[in-house]
C-alpha cells in the first residue's frame, strides 16, 4: 500500500544519460561546466521516473569539494522549491533516448 500520492528525488543529470550515483563528479571530470539537475519519481529501477522539472547548475572549473556540494544543495532546494510552488499543477514527461551509467 502507498503511503504518498509522490516519492520525488533530485538527480543531476541530462536524463535518461548520467543515472547511477555520484554525476555531478562524473560530469565534472569530463570537463562539463553546466550540469542538469532533474526532478524525477523515484521509482525502484535507478533514476528511471518521469521528469516533473528541469534546470543547470553552472561550476567555472575552479570549486573545491565544498564549493560544489554548496552549488548542488543551492540548486535541490530552488528546484524542490519551484515544484512546491506549482503543486498540484505539474507536468511529467518520460524520459526518451538511450540511457548510460556512470559507475
Amino acid at each position: 500500500m502507498l503511503q504518498n500520492e509522490l516519492n520525488l528525488v533530485v538527480h543531476e543529470s541530462e536524463l535518461p544519460l548520467g543515472k547511477s550515483f555520484a554525476p555531478i563528479q562524473w560530469q565534472l571530470l569530463e570537463g562539463k561546466n553546466e550540469i542538469k539537475i532533474s526532478l524525477i519519481e523515484a521509482l525502484e529501477a535507478v533514476d528511471s521516473g518521469d521528469i516533473f522539472l528541469q534546470d543547470f547548475i553552472q561550476f567555472d572549473g575552479t570549486e573545491l569539494y565544498d564549493e560544489i556540494r554548496e552549488k548542488q544543495g543551492k540548486a535541490t532546494l530552488s528546484i524542490v522549491t519551484k515544484f512546491i510552488n506549482i503543486y498540484p499543477n505539474f507536468k511529467r514527461r518520460k524520459q526518451k533516448g538511450r540511457e548510460s551509467f556512470y559507475r
